[in-house]
C-alpha cells in the first residue's frame, strides 16, 4: 500500500506481490507521476487500487498490468502511451469520476469489464475482452485521431454508453465462439 503521492524516479518501475494472500494487493490512496513505465503484478488473489489521479501533474508513459484478481480506478488516469491489462480473474472497473486518457492502445482483459467512467485513445486501439463474465459500459469508449478498431469480446455485453471510432470499426464478438452473443442497453 503507497499512502500519500508518489512520484516515478528514473527508469521503469515495477510493483509485484506474491499473490498468494490477501496482503497481495496493490494500493495507491493518492495521486501517481512521472514520465515513467509502471508495471503491476498483484497475481489472481490480489486486487489492485488507483486511489487518486494518475499522471496529474506529470503523465505516465504507460501502464501495464500483468496479473490482478480486481482492478479499480477511481479517479482520472493520463498516460502519454498504452494502459495494458494482460491477464485478471475478476472485474476491472472505473468508477463514476474516472476518465483514462491515453495516447497509445487500450487492452484490457479480465474476466469481466465495468466502464462506469470513460476511456479515451487519441493514437490506437481500444480492445476489452472479459473472458468470464461481461462487458458492461455506461460511458463512452473513444478513439478520437487514432486509426484502430475498438473491440468488444464477451459472451454478453451492456453498451448502455457511446462509442465513437473515428476512423477504425467497432467490432462485436463472443468470447466462446459456440455462443449466442447477447447484447442489451441501458
Amino acid at each position: 500500500k503507497v499512502d500519500g503521492a508518489a512520484t516515478l524516479g528514473t527508469g521503469a518501475v515495477t510493483v509485484q506481490t506474491n499473490g498468494s494472500a490477501i496482503t497481495a494487493d496493490i494500493t495507491f490512496t493518492s495521486t501517481i507521476d512521472g514520465a515513467q513505465a509502471l508495471t503491476l503484478n498483484a497475481g489472481t488473489l490480489g486486487d489492485i487500487t488507483f486511489g487518486g489521479a494518475v499522471g496529474s501533474s506529470t503523465k505516465l508513459n504507460s501502464i501495464t498490468i500483468d496479473n490482478a484478481k480486481d482492478v479499480n480506478f477511481d479517479s482520472t488516469v493520463d498516460i502519454t502511451g498504452a494502459l495494458t491489462q494482460t491477464a485478471g480473474v475478476g472485474t476491472t472497473t472505473t468508477s463514476t469520476s474516472s476518465t483514462i486518457n491515453t495516447g497509445g492502445d487500450i487492452s484490457i482483459t479480465t474476466g469481466a469489464i465495468i466502464l462506469n467512467g470513460s476511456l479515451n485513445t487519441t493514437a490506437g486501439a481500444v480492445a476489452l475482452t472479459a473472458d468470464a463474465g461481461n462487458i458492461s459500459l455506461a460511458r463512452a469508449v473513444s478513439n478520437i485521431g487514432g486509426s484502430g478498431d475498438i473491440t468488444y469480446t464477451a459472451d454478453e455485453m451492456s453498451l448502455g454508453g457511446s462509442t465513437d471510432s473515428e476512423t477504425g470499426n467497432t467490432i462485436l464478438n463472443p468470447h466462446d465462439a459456440a455462443t449466442i452473443l447477447n447484447i442489451g442497453g441501458s
